[in-house]
């Protein structure tokens, strides 16, 4: 940690970090800062096998966890560890800030070459297992499609894709996207915003509110 606030310190951007005396004193940083992702080096990533015990939302304890820790990431307000989990033998992507505790067991690891953890943590975002999983075609550019849905909320494949040939990211075309969401209800304004042809493949339920909402705003849109 300590080389990382130095790396802050040195950047040549406005990143101001301040030591705190006390007891439980540390580093802190100033509200609403964004920082730069924080990546552990090959010795300090085979130096940590952590132990931890992540909580639900609602603050009920989950199961241990022993994670084979990749890299530490900062992404949009929250700090995120990275690994195989050593129980499962699957990649997770724990949030520190529902982290009950955690220990340092003895042991080591070798972390896999080529690891880019931020990239795991997009990916781990948008493919969690919420409880919808939805499946729109969206016919349009891929830049205005990720303009709309991040990929930390979807993944993007080309529908019907033309052996050897390199997709045309400007090119409009159908798009399917991939996506897992808690509430269904959120996602017909979202699919409203992209302006562009859709066809809902799945699930049924999400017609049926796509529906309703163009009922409810076509009266307004006769209004004058």
């Amino acid at each position: 940690m300590r080389r990382y606030v130095d790396h802050l310190i040195d950047l040549d951007v406005d990143v101001p970090v301040e030591s705190v005396r006390s007891r439980h004193g540390g580093y802190r940083l100033a509200p609403r800062c964004r920082l730069p992702p924080l990546r552990l080096g090959d010795d300090e990533a085979l130096a940590q096998s952590p132990s931890a015990t992540p909580t639900a939302p609602g603050g009920a304890a989950s199961a241990r966890r022993t994670p084979h820790a990749y890299g530490i990431v900062a992404h949009a307000g929250h700090w995120y560890v990275t690994g195989e989990d050593a129980g499962f033998g699957e990649d997770r992507a724990l949030r520190l800030d529902r982290v009950a505790d955690a220990r340092t067991p003895p042991g080591s690891f070798e972390a896999p070459v080529g690891v880019d953890p931020a990239r795991r943590v997009v990916s781990a975002l948008a493919t969690a297992a919420y409880r919808h999983a939805v499946s729109p075609r969206v016919y349009g550019t891929v830049e205005h499609t990720r303009a709309h849905l991040p990929t930390t909320v979807a993944s993007l494949a080309e529908h019907q894709p033309t052996p050897n040939r390199d997709p045309d990211r400007a090119a409009e075309r159908w798009l399917r996207v991939e996506l897992r969401t808690e509430r269904l209800d959120r996602l017909p304004p979202v699919l409203a915003s992209l302006d562009r042809p859709f066809v809902i493949e799945r699930p049924d339920e999400l017609r049926h509110l796509v529906t309703a909402l163009a009922d409810r705003l076509a009266p307004h849109a006769r209004h004058t």
